[in-house]
Formats: structure tokens, C-alpha cells, sequence
């Protein structure tokens, strides 16, 4: 995970999963060009071989078009997500029923978690799940520039994709969220009062 700043107390997590001994790695929601991530890549020597965005945002999306050039990779994010998404000339979306082959990742599953965004997902991988705005501590993701109508409508909708394609993983699975810090399946199905 590495913290980018934002504003004044407001920063967004970027991370960088990787495969300790082949050393391939995504990076998952640049929000901005931190010389944090690019630093991070080069002391462990890691390959990326894939950006990733969880959604459209540009506190998530920002720093897209510098890494994708100085990593020579491709930008991904869910088809649903093409209206919102600010970086969509570079960016490659894809489909439920053709998800993107990213080498050193064959078992990368993504979630569609629709409501904070139309085009949210999650990123799963054995006990790591990179959730975005959707699921985090003890709370959800908001549904931005809404009527109250909407507002309920994307929240309902939020809140039915983390219960039956989330809250079913081990209580063990690790999740790391846009904003804030991690927490587990297991905490949130004990302290989250949105998913009673």
C-alpha cells in the first residue's frame, strides 16, 4: 500500500501487488505520479505488467497516462466504468465474460461491486482483496453527486454486490480499500453496519 497525498488530510491508497519470486506486479489505482510507487518498483526490482483501476475517480486515476508510458503496459478498468472514467482514450475496458490475462496472475479474479460508480469492482487474489471506494472499514463507498432518490437506489445496489460476492470470502481474506486502512472480511461482518 502506499499512501498518496491528496490535499489536507485527504490521501488515497495506490498498491502495488506483486509475486515475490517472479517478481511480477500490478499496479492498482496511481492516483497521482508519487515517486513513492516508482521507487518502490525499481529497490524490488519488480515487472509491472498491468495498471489497474477500480474505478474512474481522479483521486484513483490520475497518475494513469505517466505510468502506462513509463511501464509500456495497459490500463484496465470495467466496461461500466467508460462514462465515468477520466482516463478513457488510454485506457482498455473490459467485459464480465473477457477479463483481461495479466502474465503472473492467472488466478486474478475481479468483482463488479456497481454503486459507488457504475463501473466499481474488486480485486481478488488468495487472501487479498483490493476493494476501491466499495467495501472499507466499518463503512461503504458513497454514492457521489446523487439525488436522495439515487442515493438509495446505488446504495442498495452497493450493498447487495459486497453481500453476495464479498462477505462470502473467508473472514481471513485481507481488504485493502481505497481510502483508510485495512481490515478484514472477518472484522467488517462483525463491526460494519451497513452490511447487517
Amino acid at each position: 500500500m502506499i499512501d498518496i497525498v491528496h490535499g489536507q488530510n485527504f490521501w488515497q491508497n495506490a498498491y502495488i501487488l506483486y509475486n515475490a519470486e517472479t517478481k511480477d506486479a500490478i499496479l492498482i489505482d496511481p492516483g497521482k505520479v508519487d515517486n513513492q510507487i516508482e521507487d518502490y518498483v525499481r529497490a524490488n526490482k519488480l515487472i509491472i505488467r498491468a495498471i489497474i483501476n477500480t474505478h474512474g475517480h481522479g483521486d484513483h486515476v490520475g497518475g494513469n497516462a505517466h505510468y502506462k508510458a513509463l511501464y509500456k503496459v495497459n490500463i484496465y478498468a470495467h466496461i461500466a466504468e467508460k462514462s465515468n472514467h477520466r482516463t478513457k482514450d488510454i485506457t482498455t475496458f473490459f467485459e464480465e465474460d473477457q477479463l483481461p490475462i495479466i502474465e503472473g496472475f492467472k488466478e486474478l479474479k475481479f468483482y463488479h461491486i456497481p454503486g459507488h460508480t457504475s463501473g466499481s469492482i474488486a480485486i481478488h487474489i488468495e487472501d487479498i482483496l483490493v476493494t476501491g471506494d466499495t467495501l472499507q472499514k466499518e463503512g461503504i463507498g458513497s454514492t457521489p453527486n446523487k439525488t436522495t432518490e439515487e442515493d438509495e437506489k446505488y446504495t442498495k445496489m452497493e450493498i447487495n454486490s459486497i453481500k453476495t460476492k464479498l462477505m462470502i470470502l473467508p473472514d481471513t481474506t485481507l481488504v485493502y480499500p481505497g481510502h483508510g486502512y485495512e481490515t478484514s472480511i472477518g472484522y467488517e461482518r462483525k463491526n460494519n453496519d451497513w452490511l447487517e
